[in-house]
């Protein structure tokens, strides 16, 4: 029943998309920073920030009473999600975790290396609903695509220390969630060996998103909506990904690990993704009517480097039914997909 009327109440403004109108909001995600202690090949934030940069001080990180206040502003029990960047070298994090948790339903994601006892406690403590790892395959592999030797050992250290401290607690979940490159996707199954070691309770596979245009970094008041990113896409053998998609598929059922795509795509449809071949006609996107989304900055903004606001100025709740908010809905309603949306972990079939 709760699951029909959450459908409802985030699926219902896209049936009248002409206004732009969306119910109150109840999901956000804070980007709490874009800086990370890893050096990840295939990270959208890296590529935004080595080809822009940002000076002045509308660019001044939000300070953790900042974002706890705005987090006051939200209804009680929205669902809030902190993400990077590496969300724990973002100082006060523990902070706003803390004060976060005490109002609503919280969960995070990270690269897991800087996580250890004290922490893990704390988040068990604090009832953190669920928390995102990843993971790119081997040892070998994930920490050459982490740019860090010791990247997989600290990953392990860290699973097992919240492992340990949830022992008799249902959460956090956990998720281990692996990107396809053409440099690890043989060797991507390993990912739920090490699910089924350390209780996973989810494994995620995601295609590789192109798009420089996802995050806070360089946001602009017009939305560009004919970005060609398909051609940014590194190209894989079929045959071979076609095996290794086929393997992952045997190794869940045999060892009984949750495996899904992100987006859900079918393995023949992620074979030509591979193939630089995506057509978004039969795709369609709700993000915009159901979460808003925070930079490290406080800018507000749904996607496409679109700035609608910042809430050192506007409140969230006023800035989510604002002129440009609306303006973004309607576009995106027309089309139920714009091209540059290729590759976006959120798209959802029609």
């Amino acid at each position: 029943m709760l699951r029909h009327i959450s459908r409802w109440y985030y699926q219902l403004p896209v049936k009248f998309a002409g206004s732009g109108y969306a119910l109150p909001c109840r999901n956000a995600v804070f980007e709490l920073t874009y800086q990370c202690n890893l050096n990840c090949r295939m990270c959208s934030f890296k590529n935004e920030i080595r080809h822009t940069s940002r000076q002045g001080s509308d660019f001044l990180p939000l300070q953790p009473g900042e974002i706890i206040q705005a987090l006051a502003q939200f209804p009680k029990h929205s669902n809030i999600a902190f993400t990077g960047g590496e969300i724990l070298v973002k100082q006060g994090v523990m902070e706003i975790l803390e004060a976060a948790a005490k109002r609503h339903r919280i969960s995070l994601a990270t690269n897991g290396t800087l996580l250890d006892d004290d922490i893990a406690q704390k988040l068990v403590d604090w009832g953190v609903m669920a928390i995102g790892f990843s993971l790119d395959g081997t040892q070998d592999i994930h920490n050459a695509i982490r740019g860090d030797n010791n990247a997989y050992q600290k990953l392990i250290a860290g699973l097992e220390s919240i492992n340990k401290k949830k022992l008799n607690h249902s959460y956090p979940r956990l998720g281990l969630n692996g990107v396809i490159l053409k440099q690890n996707f043989s060797q991507l199954h390993h990912n739920l060996h090490l699910a089924k070691q350390l209780k996973i309770n989810t494994c995620t596979f995601q295609i590789f998103d192109p798009s420089w245009s996802r995050s806070g970094w360089r946001l602009c008041d017009s939305i560009d909506t004919g970005q060609k990113v398909m051609p940014q896409v590194e190209t894989i053998d079929a045959d071979w990904l076609k095996e290794s998609l086929e393997e992952i598929e045997r190794k869940a059922v045999e060892l009984n690990v949750n495996v899904k795509f992100m987006p859900s795509l079918t393995s023949a449809e992620i074979v030509d993704y591979y193939r630089q071949q995506f057509n978004p006609a039969g795709w369609k996107c709700f993000l915009p009517w159901s979460t808003m989304r925070i930079s490290p900055y406080g800018d507000v903004f749904p996607c496409l480097n679109f700035k609608i606001g910042n809430i050192r100025q506007t409140k969230p709740a006023t800035l989510w039914n604002s002129y440009h908010y609306r303006n973004f809905r309607k576009s995106l309603a027309k089309v139920n997909l714009f091209e540059s949306c290729a590759g976006c972990c959120k798209m959802l079939r029609s």
